[in-house]
């Protein structure tokens, strides 16, 4: 019976890792943030699947590790747009970071319901199980039809959310990261990240971002063809700026 309760908890883990997994657009690219908002840019490698997509990893165990997708990775900062950019994530900071307080109230009930199936028997707890997923997505739902203003939800946006949190509890604890990975923005990544770099006075840290930034800037000049000439020529501006 232990294992078939272990099994049960690992298919539900499953779904929770799984969620973290987020493609990026195709030509895109992705700016991770927090709790506090603030725009960090990584260079390091991604994963990549079919059709020149890449595949990033964000900690499931952080329900405020986000990503803000791009749909572009070199070119000019349009100041407008990524002031509105900067803006739109600041308004929905409050609501996704209560939204990832309230997942993390539901995956510690999760934990300790978890260990009590081992415990006391799973048959004993499943109409606890039920009521508590069914608790918690109430309030959640609750939330987001409070709060799709300022998340930039439509009503039926924030239907569907909710719909999809009452059949998958994984999608319910992490709601305050789902809201936003379906949006992406005309805002290119590596550049803003390269904005950032410069203001980095530590040595150590700052080599090392050059190297990786240097990395990445290979990695997408690689198989290119020579018609290519515009994303050339954003690549080799973009790798100047590491030298500034």
């Amino acid at each position: 019976m232990n294992l078939e309760v272990a099994l049960f908890w690992a298919i539900a883990a499953g779904f929770l890792i799984f969620d973290n997994f987020l493609l990026i657009p195709v030509g895109g690219d992705y700016l991770s943030f927090r709790r506090n908002g603030k725009l960090h840019y990584s260079p390091a490698s991604r994963a990549e699947v079919r059709g020149g997509r890449e595949l990033i990893f964000l900690n499931p165990l952080n329900l405020f590790d986000r990503a803000a997708l791009t749909n572009k990775i070199l070119g000019p900062v349009n100041l407008g747009d990524y002031r509105f950019f900067r803006q739109e994530i600041l308004q929905a900071l409050p609501y996704l970071n209560g939204l990832a307080c309230w997942g993390y109230s539901y995956l510690c009930v999760a934990i300790l319901l978890a260990i009590a199936t081992f415990n006391f028997g799973f048959e004993r707890l499943l109409e606890t199980l039920i009521g508590a997923h069914l608790f918690f997505w109430a309030m959640s739902s609750m939330l987001l039809l409070l709060w799709k203003k300022p998340l930039g939800l439509s009503p039926s946006q924030a239907t569907a959310f909710a719909a999809e949190s009452f059949f998958v509890p994984a999608y319910c604890i992490n709601l305050g990261k789902r809201v936003w990975h379906r949006r992406s923005r005309d805002i290119p990544a590596l550049m803003i990240g390269l904005h950032s770099f410069h203001r980095i006075h530590d040595e150590s840290l700052r080599e090392l971002l050059t190297h990786e930034y240097d990395l990445r800037l290979t990695h997408l000049s690689q198989d290119l063809p020579e018609s290519e000439l515009t994303t050339n020529r954003l690549i080799h501006e973009a790798r100047a700026c590491l030298t500034i």
